[in-house]
């Protein structure tokens, strides 16, 4: 896999075919195998009820790439944004009713995701939202702020994480982005030019945002916790489930770790863990080569697997949370 021109996302190549490319996704683990294609070691989890509907979008500009991500039902990720990256994150539409950034809600009309030094990143995006992100160089683009005399914005993005933009600027950031998505380009000139064009509206809203605007990046250690709690759970699916073990192998309390999944998922820690697992027994489900690498064939073998002992409690609880029985996304797969 080639490199794209700044380290932080990878592109396919150079082809015209793989500069822009878009494809649904209905699974949270779809979406992490789509942002796996850019270099992005992501978790993802539905969070909320119901069929999963939403699609993932990206076009490479110069020195830029942009992704766009629909979907219709609550979504947790958790990742690594990857070295010298920056992110500039908006919702199109402002339907941010459970948007949140390492557990804390955002503002309307906010960009935010782009604290320079954070590699990590955690965060919900709403049922029914379209969300948008610009992803640079972080050293590219304090270059550029340096180059246009604005040395404070590289010291106000190392210590933020925020900033809530006048609502004509961010009209006008979401507009250019849509035009980018919906009328891609292909020539390295008129990639360069979009780029400048972009790189220019950031830094307008940037510049005409008061330093109160700005939201100094202060995540509650017990939100912090959450994220190791959702790391924890994907890599520990298999093991069986107890809300003391669980607590001690994060070295936390059993309150800390119910107050931060509360605040952060709106859910308790093991219900969270059990969405956790109805996503993983989801993903075999819909993937015959996973289940032939694991050896387990049948949904009652990967329910087992994933800690479920009880077929008819099993199935009721998948039903309840995907609108669909196991069997059904089994047969949809095949």
């Amino acid at each position: 896999m080639q490199t794209s021109s700044f380290p932080c996302l990878a592109s396919p190549g150079p082809k015209a075919s793989a500069l822009s490319w878009s494809t649904p996704f209905r699974s949270a683990t779809e979406l992490t195998q789509s942002l796996a294609r850019l270099g992005k070691d992501f978790n993802a989890l539905q969070l909320s009820q119901g069929q999963l509907q939403g699609r993932i979008s990206v076009v490479h500009l110069l020195g830029i790439s942009l992704l766009e991500i629909q979907t219709n039902q609550l979504l947790l990720l958790n990742g690594e944004r990857g070295d010298d990256c920056t992110a500039f994150a908006l919702e199109s539409s402002n339907t941010i009713d459970d948007h949140k950034v390492h557990g804390k809600p955002i503002n309307p009309n906010s960009l935010h995701g782009f604290k320079s030094g954070l590699n990590e990143s955690f965060f919900s995006l709403t049922a029914g939202s379209t969300s948008y992100m610009v992803v640079t160089s972080t050293t590219r683009f304090h270059r550029y702020l340096m180059h246009c005399g604005q040395e404070h914005l590289v010291e106000l993005l190392g210590r933020c994480n925020g900033v809530t933009l006048n609502q004509d600027h961010h009209r006008a950031l979401c507009r250019i982005i849509a035009t980018l998505f919906n009328a891609p380009t292909t020539t390295a000139a008129d990639r360069q030019l979009n780029s400048s064009l972009l790189q220019t509206c950031l830094l307008n809203g940037l510049v005409e945002s008061q330093a109160d605007e700005y939201v100094t990046h202060q995540p509650k250690a017990r939100h912090d916790l959450i994220r190791e709690l959702v790391h924890w759970g994907f890599q520990n699916g298999h093991q069986p489930l107890n809300l003391d073990d669980v607590s001690r192998a994060l070295y936390t309390s059993r309150r800390t770790l119910i107050m931060g999944s509360k605040e952060s998922t709106g859910m308790g820690p093991m219900e969270l863990l059990r969405s956790i697992r109805l996503e993983q027994v989801n993903w075999m489900l819909r993937s015959p080569a996973t289940r032939a690498a694991t050896k387990l064939h049948s949904i009652s073998e990967v329910a087992q697997h994933f800690g479920f002992r009880s077929r008819g409690n099993f199935a009721a609880i998948y039903r309840q949370h995907f609108e669909e029985s196991p069997r059904d996304t089994l047969l949809a797969a095949a």
